[in-house]
C-alpha cells in the first residue's frame, strides 16, 4: 500500500495523511456518549476531587502517593479537570488516549518502515478490555513503552543511558507492569544480541534507579493492599491451553461490544496474518521485522502464563493481548495483493468496526444511562451517596459497565461514597487510615446484599435499576423519590 507514496501537500506524504484521519476517525464513537463506557473513569475523576482536597489542607483523612507508580495519568486528567466540567473532563482524558494509542501505533509502523495498511488494522485494537474497563493508568503506558522500545534497539552510549533512564520512570509513573514489561524487553533484547557479561550489565544499568524506586514502593503497597483486606494472592482461573479459546482470544482481543462485531474483526485479523504469510512465504523471513516478532512473542508468554488476576489486579494477563496483536500485526509483511484492493478492504472493515462501536455506545447512552445527568443534576453538593448497581451487566458493553458510575455523584458534586479507590492505593490520594466498616463491604460488586442499616450510614441513594427494582425502593418509608425517570435515579434518605 505503501511504496511510491504521491506528497498530496508540500512535505506531507499520503501515507501521513491516512495516518491522520484514520487516528482522528477512531473518536468516531465518542460523537454520541457523554458517559463513555469505562467503568473505572468516574472512580479516576474522584482522584482529581481527593487531591484537590488534600492539596488544599485536608490532610487528616487522605495522603498523597507521590513516588508511587500510576500517577502519571493524572496528570492528563487534573489538567482536563482544571479546564472542563468533570463529565467532559473524563470524556476529554479518554479521548486523548484514544488518539495516544492511535500515533503510537502509526509511529512504531512508520519508524520500523512497517506496511500502513497493517497499521491501519492496528488501530481496531485501540478499543481493547482496558478501554471498557477504564484502566487509565494501563493505557497511558503503551506510548510510552513504544518509545521505550524503539530507544533500545539503539546502540547503547551514554546519551542513550540517560534517555533510558529518563523513559524507565516515565513508564514506572505511568504503570508498574509497563516499567516490569519494559526491563523485560530491554533484558530479552540484550540476551538475544549477547556481548558479554560486563555489557549486559552496562546495558541494563539504566533500569537500577527506577527499580530501586519500584522495590521500596512494593513493600508498602503490597501491605496497604493486605492490610485492607483486598485479596493479594495471585490466581489463575484457566490453562494457558484454555486461553486459545476463540471466545476467550476474542474477549481478551477486544472485550468490548456484545455481538458478533468484535470475532469478526478477529477472523479479519487472523485472514490478514494468513493472507500476509502466503502471499510472501517464499521471502518472509526477509520480509517480517524480527524485532516486532520478538516482542510479541514476549507479550504472548505474559498473556499465557500470568495469572487472571494478582495483588487484587483484574485482567493481569489478558489486557497484554491486544499488545500482542499490535506487534504481530506490524511485524508482518503487506499481503501481496494490488494497492486497491487493500485500500477499500481496509477502509470498509475500519468503517464498519467504528460504525458498530458507535451504535453500541449510542445505545448504552441512551437506554442504560438514562437518568444518570439529571440525578447528577439535582443532587445536592457534598453528601454521603450510596451507588447500587441492580443491573450489572450491560445488553451492548461487555464486562460491568456500571460498576463504578455511582462514582461520578463524587466526581461532580464532591461529599463520599461507599466505594473509593483511595481505600485500595491504586491512584494519587489514599486514605491515611482504613474507614471503619459502618456499611456492608462490597456492596459496589453486590448491590444485593445491602441492608437498610446500609442504607441510613448515607445521605442519598444513586440507584441503577429496572422499574420493579425502582418500585421496591419507591416504596421503602426512609426514602423519597428524587427523580422518578430513567434506569438511573436518586433517592433521599429521609431517617
Amino acid at each position: 500500500m505503501e511504496r511510491n507514496l504521491p506528497v498530496v501537500f508540500k512535505g506531507i506524504p499520503l501515507r501521513g495523511l491516512l495516518a491522520g484521519i484514520s487516528i482522528v476517525l477512531t473518536l468516531f464513537p465518542f460523537i454520541f456518549v457523554e458517559f463513555p463506557p469505562a467503568t473505572d473513569l468516574p472512580q479516576h475523576l474522584c482522584q482529581i476531587y481527593l487531591l484537590n482536597k488534600t492539596l488544599s489542607g485536608q490532610t487528616h483523612l487522605y495522603s498523597i502517593n507521590w513516588y508511587s507508580p500510576d500517577n502519571l495519568v493524572y496528570l492528563l486528567i487534573y489538567a482536563a479537570r482544571n479546564l472542563f466540567a468533570p463529565i467532559f473532563a473524563g470524556k476529554l482524558s479518554l479521548i486523548v488516549l484514544v488518539l495516544s494509542w492511535g500515533m503510537a501505533i502509526h509511529l512504531l509502523a512508520w519508524k520500523r518502515k512497517r506496511p500502513l495498511g497493517n497499521a491501519l488494522l492496528a488501530l481496531l485494537l485501540v478499543f481493547n478490555l482496558s478501554l471498557y474497563w477504564g484502566f487509565l493508568n494501563f493505557l497511558i503506558g503503551w506510548p510510552f513503552f513504544v518509545l521505550w522500545f524503539m530507544a533500545a534497539l539503539h546502540p547503547f552510549s551514554r546519551r542513550r543511558g540517560v534517555l533510558l533512564i529518563f523513559l524507565s520512570f516515565l513508564l514506572y509513573f505511568c504503570h508498574a507492569l509497563w516499567f516490569l514489561i519494559g526491563a523485560a524487553w530491554l533484558l530479552l533484547y540484550n540476551l538475544i544480541h549477547w556481548k558479554g557479561w560486563k555489557s549486559l550489565i552496562y546495558r541494563l544499568s539504566p533500569l537500577f534507579p527506577t527499580g530501586l524506586l519500584a522495590a521500596f514502593w512494593y513493600q508498602s503497597f503490597s501491605k496497604v493492599r493486605e492490610s485492607a483486606g483486598f485479596d493479594v494472592a495471585a490466581h489463575w482461573v484457566t490453562s494457558p491451553l484454555d486461553r486459545l479459546a476463540p471466545g476467550y482470544l476474542v474477549n481478551s482481543m477486544f472485550g468490548g461490544i456484545q455481538g458478533n462485531t468484535e470475532a469478526i474483526a478477529a477472523v479479519v485479523i487472523l485472514a490478514w496474518l494468513l493472507l500476509s504469510f502466503f502471499t510472501n512465504r517464499n521471502r518472509f523471513t526477509e520480509k517480517i521485522d524480527k524485532e516486532l516478532l520478538t516482542a510479541a512473542l514476549l507479550f504472548l508468554c505474559i498473556y499465557f502464563f500470568a495469572p487472571e488476576k494478582y495483588m487484587n489486579t483484574i485482567f493481569f494477563a489478558q489486557r497484554w493481548f491486544p499488545i500482542v496483536s499490535i506487534f504481530l500485526l506490524l511485524s508482518f509483511p503487506a499481503p501481496a495483493l494490488e494497492h486497491k484492493i487493500q485500500q477499500l478492504s481496509l477502509g470498509a472493515v475500519l468503517a464498519f468496526f467504528l460504525f458498530q462501536t458507535a451504535w453500541a455506545w449510542h445505545l448504552f447512552q441512551t437506554k442504560e444511562i438514562s437518568g444518570l445527568r439529571r440525578s447528577l443534576m439535582l443532587l445536592p453538593a457534598k453528601q454521603r451517596v450510596l451507588g447500587l448497581d441492580f443491573v450489572k451487566t450491560s445488553r451492548y458493553i461487555k464486562g460491568r459497565p456500571f460498576l463504578q458510575t455511582f462514582a461520578y455523584a463524587q466526581a461532580v458534586k464532591g461529599g463520599s461514597l461507599n466505594f473509593s479507590f483511595a481505600e485500595h492505593a491504586s491512584g494519587i490520594v489514599q486514605f491515611r487510615k482504613q474507614r471503619p466498616p459502618h456499611w456492608t463491604p462490597g456492596l459496589e460488586w453486590n448491590a444485593q446484599w445491602v441492608k437498610i442499616r446500609d442504607i441510613l450510614a448515607f445521605n442519598y441513594l444513586l440507584i441503577n435499576g429496572t422499574q420493579e427494582t425502582q418500585n421496591i425502593f419507591d416504596a421503602l418509608p426512609i426514602l423519597k423519590p428524587v427523580t422518578k425517570r430513567g434506569r438511573w435515579r436518586l433517592y433521599r434518605v429521609t431517617r
